[in-house]
């Protein structure tokens, strides 16, 4: 620092260094949140099909199918198929003809053993469930109509998404996708014939 008239200039505040650095890294993991969700890159979750119909069975009316799971991004993705749900349009809210989706049925894991294998499932930090870029897997969904304790899960006819947690990894840590970019394509299922 100059002096001048034996002063020393003053210094530059810390709120202003404190900002610069702020503005550095939000531009840092908005950029690679941008590479991981954009266009061309971005984790698909795809059902089986368009329309889905129920099946029925001796332990009831039963959702029997796939869902598909794709990291088209260029970070790896951990994710947990013990976290996967199922979604239907809830109620129209404010502002009119918009509603939120409600969860009606999820799948519960319950862990037998405490071992770093069994968390794996259950937090992404200690996940084994990686999908590396370019990586697909197709996870099972097998939910039965009107079991406990999701018995909002009616069967009925309409359209329905999948939700699954997500967590992609930048500068070696894991950061949750944001929720839109955790759902499926909406599907549309039918009862069961």
């Amino acid at each position: 620092m100059k002096k001048r008239l034996g002063r020393k200039e003053p210094r530059k505040s810390v709120a202003a260094a404190f900002a610069r650095v702020v503005v550095a890294a939000t531009f840092v993991v908005g950029a690679a949140c941008t590479d991981s969700t954009g266009p061309g890159g971005e984790v698909r979750i795809e059902p089986a099909a368009p329309t889905i119909t129920l099946q029925s069975t001796p332990q009831g009316q039963i959702l029997n199918t796939t869902v598909t799971l794709t990291n088209s991004t260029e970070h790896p993705v951990a994710f947990s198929s013990c976290g996967i749900s199922l979604e239907r349009p809830g109620m129209p809210a404010l502002p009119p003809g918009k509603s939120e989706w409600e969860t009606v049925w999820a799948r519960i894991c319950y862990l037998l053993e405490v071992n770093p294998a069994a968390l794996s499932s259950v937090f992404p930090d200690y996940t084994s469930e990686v999908l590396q870029p370019g990586q697909s897997i197709t996870i099972p969904v097998y939910a039965v109509v009107g079991q406990a304790p999701y018995t909002n899960f009616t069967g009925a006819p309409g359209t329905y998404r999948f939700h699954i947690s997500l967590s992609t990894q930048i500068l070696g840590r894991y950061y949750p996708l944001p929720y839109e970019s955790s759902v499926s394509d909406s599907f549309t299922l039918l009862p069961a014939s």
